[in-house]
This record gives structure tokens, sequence and C-alpha cells, in this order.
């Protein structure tokens, strides 16, 4: 196995180069902007933002016709894949046994005591009956649930009916059945191919069946794609990146020929990263970004590489309100969020302790002024918070 020594700088720049935040990519490079590991794209803006910080000109982009899937991902993340990745993100991650579909319903154990089944009868049911559910129609999450309740009660008897239809534990207002259908919704996604359309007066996604999917196609190993996007990095940080036990974890890795793979010395710990990616032609990462709170670079399992210290740490990764980040050549200087008014907004920039000051104003304005079709509305311009 070939062993290599990695300086921070260098990871940083191959991480920019992989993730298309080095350059302004043309239009015809969209799948392969999209192929590196997709976009996390939890509401309406996500997919935007990413956008217009990685292409040329992201508006010009004809979405609708694009091969685009919006769908549930790992971690129960809603992202956005190209259709044909399905079998490379979504349908390997289908649990093989027990023990790997309660790690990732962790949350919902207390809920099957009492229904005196194993998890995975319940998980082929709800795989089952979600097509059926969604065969000719399109739902929202808490509609599909008391759908997928409804219809799986139908096939119990008696006794076992008036379980499920007990109160939940975990959800006012709902009954455990509905509540561990939508626990094992996510899972069964790896299974049944889910779009999801972002509805605005909901305020949140439609499900239905995605039809274009092609789930027998060929597909690549999600391990590799991972040490694509992130590496270097271990077995453990794939885990917590896909949400799966250490044991489903090994399953994935051990699918990847030892020869592929090179182990780094980085931090004083060993990591790896794939042979192809050492040789990999990487340009200084240069210009402005305002990358999303939900950008693919920030699920790097190093985050030291982009941030310094545990006032920065909490600033970014926080459990709710996480700005965005703004890079400069790569490196991290500030954060943002925007203030709303009628019909325009302002980009408020918050010092960090990086070298904000030394940025042009005109500069980030303009890098600004490219998320006015992403937000439907004018730019006013950039405010700094101290």
């Amino acid at each position: 196995m070939q062993q290599i020594k990695m300086m921070k700088e260098d990871i940083i720049r191959r991480l920019c180069e992989t993730h298309h935040l080095s350059r302004r990519e043309d239009p015809s490079e969209l799948y392969r902007v999209l192929r590196t590991v997709g976009f996390q794209s939890p509401d309406e803006h996500s997919l935007g933002i990413a956008l217009c910080a990685r292409m040329k000109d992201p508006m010009a982009l004809d979405l609708t016709d694009a091969k685009l899937l919006c769908t549930v991902g790992v971690r129960s993340a809603v992202r956005t894949i190209r259709t044909d990745e399905w079998t490379v993100f979504n349908k390997p991650f289908f649990p093989a046994s027990e023990e790997e579909l309660t790690h990732m319903i962790s949350g919902a154990t207390e809920l099957l005591a009492p229904l005196g089944m194993r998890a995975v009868h319940w998980l082929h049911m709800t795989v089952d009956l979600l097509s059926q559910v969604l065969s000719e129609r399109s739902l929202a999450k808490r509609e599909l649930g008391i759908a997928l309740a409804s219809e799986a009660a139908d096939l119990m008897d008696a006794a076992t009916r008036e379980i499920w239809t007990w109160p939940s534990v975990l959800f006012r207002g709902q009954t455990l059945g509905e509540t561990l259908m939508r626990f094992l919704l996510p899972v069964a996604s790896f299974a049944v191919p889910l779009r999801l359309r972002f509805d605005r007066q909901l305020g949140g996604f439609h499900y239905s069946l995605a039809k274009d999917v092609d789930v027998d196609a060929a597909s690549d190993y999600p391990v590799r794609r991972f040490l694509h996007a992130y590496g270097p990095a271990d077995r453990d940080a794939y885990a917590l990146w896909a949400g799966i036990s250490a044991a489903h974890a090994t399953r994935h890795w051990e699918q990847i020929p030892q020869e592929e793979l090179a182990q780094v010395e980085f931090e004083g710990k060993q990591s790896w990263m794939l042979v192809q990616d050492t040789h990999m032609e990487s340009a200084d990462p240069e210009g402005i970004r305002f990358i999303g709170p939900f950008d693919p670079l920030l699920r790097i399992p190093h985050r030291s590489l982009l941030i310094r210290g545990k006032q920065q740490y909490r600033y970014f990764f926080r459990s709710s309100g996480k700005p965005g980040m703004v890079l400069s050549d790569g490196t991290c200087v500030a954060g943002w969020h925007i203030r709303r008014k009628k019909r325009s907004w302002t980009m408020l920039l918050e010092d960090i302790g990086g070298p904000i000051g030394r940025l042009a104003v005109d500069e980030l304005e303009q890098e600004a002024r490219r998320l006015e079709p992403v937000f439907g509305s004018r730019c006013d311009g950039v405010s700094f918070l101290r």
C-alpha cells in the first residue's frame, strides 16, 4: 500500500479542486460538478447557492431539463444528485441485517418493543407499501406517514392493529404506527427511488416515485466517492458521514481493492485517500465564494482545514441558525447571513477573526449579487457585523 505525507495546504488545494471551488465551471460541466457527491438541498435556495459558488452562469442552466433527482439521502438528508447516481448514493445503503437497520433508526427502538416483531419486518413492509401508496400520486411527508400507517394496519391482526394505533410516545398528535413509518421512510428510500418537490406554500416537500431511475444500473462504490470528496479520511469518518454502523461501514470499505488506497499521514493520524487522487493536479483556489450552510465542503472530516479554534467551530457548526461561509482564495474569512426586506435583501458579513477587512467591498458585492436570482429579489449590498 502506498504511503504518503500531506501538508494542510496540499489538502485544501485538492479539496477546493474536487468540490469545484477553485474556478468557475462552464454550464456543460453541471453533471461533473454534481457527480462529486451531490448537494444537500433541504430548502428551495440551497441548490442555487451551491451552483452560484461553482458555475460561471448558474442561472443560465435549464435545470428543468437536467436529469437531476432531489431525494432522501444518507443521514435522512434531502439531497440533489444525478438521476443515474441513485445506485451510488442511495441503493448501497439499504441495510443488510437487523443490526444495520436498528443503528439507522435508533430513535425508534422503543416503538418496536410492544409490536413484538423485528425491525426488518416493518422495513420490508414499508418498502412494499411505499410503491403502492405513491403509485399515482404525490404526498407531503405527514400525509405520506399517515397513508403508510393506514395501509399497514389493514395487513395486521386485531391485536397488533390496536397497538399500532396507540398514541406515539415520541411525537404528539401521531400514532405509534405513523411515527414508525416516518422513521423507516428514509431507509426505505434506499430501495424505492423517491423524488421530492419543494412546495413554497407548504414550506416543505411533496414525495413521489422517481420512475425515471434505473434501479439496476451499474454503480460505483460509495466509499470511492466519499474518499474522492473528503479524503484523506478513515472508516469512522465514512460511517459518520453516512449515518451507518461501524460494521455497515466496514462492509462497504472492504469493497475497495487495497491497491486503490494510499495511506496518508496528516495531523499525526493515519487516514486514506484514493491513489488516483494523489496524482491529481490542483490549481490554487482564487476569488471569493459564498458557500451555504449545507455545502458539501463543510462535511469534511478534518474541519480544522477550514476553521481555527473552538469559537469558529461553534459558530459554523451549531445545531440551528447555521451561517454560510465566505471563502477567499480557499480560506475561510467570514460568515454570512441574509437580512430580508420586502423587495430586496442585504448580505450580512460577520467578522470571525479572519482577514475580511483586506477584501474589496466591490468584489464582495459583486459576488453577493450573483445570488439575486436564487432569492428572487435585489441585493442592496453588503453590511459588516463586528
